[in-house]
């Protein structure tokens, strides 16, 4: 049903641009009329899997971490991030530069960018993909004890914006069509957790927190496009969602120089919003509106290894999965970093 809906809207939207171009759908050849129906379905397709790339690669950056602290109390991490998303095909390639401090034997606190730059995957047979993918952030990372039971307080904050510039193969003699795709975003995150030795190797660890997550898609009056020079006409969309996170993540430590680690968490939505896809209606047609369904409950799974290679020297794999609460698309993203303690 949703995606009936979704596709009546998207179809109707495409009609409607060229409608507002002062030309009718009967105006053009039968087979360019094909063709540019199916690339604004593209297009449009390809804003909404923007919107979960986004989310998952805002979220999935708040458990960045640097943690290898020496004398000076300052730790400096490298890495590496490729993020894909299932359905369309959009990647992310990073580099990404994380540095800590700590205060105290409890306190450390902690900043990073991630420099991301978007790559094109064959999804679309006639549409192109490229673009940056930016994330600023920052963290606070509490340890102490309750009532003789240890707990752990993070809270992060970090924001982001995308560009990217998606265009079409030439339809013939009217030239191609491109649209300019722009996100701001942001989200914050406050998280506990605890730990429950189960004996000298093992920990077990259950977290509870709350997510927050706003992302604005831009409008656009595409006056660049060549296609019969008319102006290909795109709404701006704004969601937010504010979410439970929970779930429990199980620590082995192999010897003092392996760890290993796994984690299962559910996204429960407690309350969201994502303004209408709407085309005003003209006299040839009629007008649509429609609103995206976004899911409740979402899973995340994480698997993590860290291995010391030197004294206060660390190399660290992980593989975060995650749905999306967009049409439940799954994200995954490969990081591997390396820190170094001063």
């Amino acid at each position: 049903m949703r995606l009936t809906i979704l596709a009546t809207i998207i179809v109707g939207f495409s009609q409607q641009c060229i409608a507002q171009s002062n030309a009718t759908i009967t105006a053009l050849p039968q087979a360019y009329k094909s063709v540019l129906v199916n690339d604004l379905t593209n297009i449009l397709y390809a804003s909404q899997g923007l919107l979960a790339l986004k989310a998952s690669n805002l979220i999935n950056s708040q458990s960045n971490d640097c943690t290898e602290f020496a004398a000076n109390g300052i730790c400096t991490q490298l890495g590496a991030r490729y993020t894909e998303l299932s359905s369309p095909k959009i990647a992310t390639r990073s580099i990404v530069l994380n540095s800590g401090y700590q205060i105290s034997n409890q306190w450390h606190m902690g900043a990073y960018i991630d420099a991301g730059h978007i790559t094109s995957q064959p999804s679309y047979t006639n549409v192109t993909q490229k673009g940056k993918d930016p994330i600023l952030g920052v963290y606070s990372v509490y340890k102490d004890k309750i009532w003789g039971a240890p707990y752990n307080f993070r809270v992060g904050a970090n924001t982001g914006s995308t560009s990217i510039d998606v265009s079409t193969s030439s339809l013939g003699s009217l030239g191609s069509l491109s649209r300019n795709i722009n996100i701001k975003a942001q989200s914050y995150l406050a998280i506990l957790s605890t730990q429950i030795p189960v004996d000298p190797a093992v920990t077990i660890i259950p977290y509870l927190g709350t997510t927050y997550t706003t992302m604005n898609i831009d409008g656009s009056n595409n006056n660049s496009s060549r296609i019969s020079n008319l102006p290909i006409i795109f709404n701006g969309v704004s969601t937010e969602i504010f979410a439970l996170q929970l779930g429990l993540n199980s620590v082995y430590k192999l010897n003092d120089s392996i760890l290993l680690a796994a984690t299962a968490g559910i996204q429960h939505t407690l309350s969201s919003s994502i303004s209408n896809m709407t085309a005003s209606s003209l006299p040839a047609l009629s007008g649509y509106t429609g609103k995206t369904v976004l899911a409740n409950n979402v899973p995340t799974f994480m698997a993590l290894a860290k291995y010391k290679t030197y004294k206060n020297q660390e190399l660290t794999a992980k593989i975060i999965y995650r749905q999306e609460v967009y049409q439940r698309i799954g994200v995954t993203s490969y990081n591997l970093n390396y820190s170094i303690g001063f």
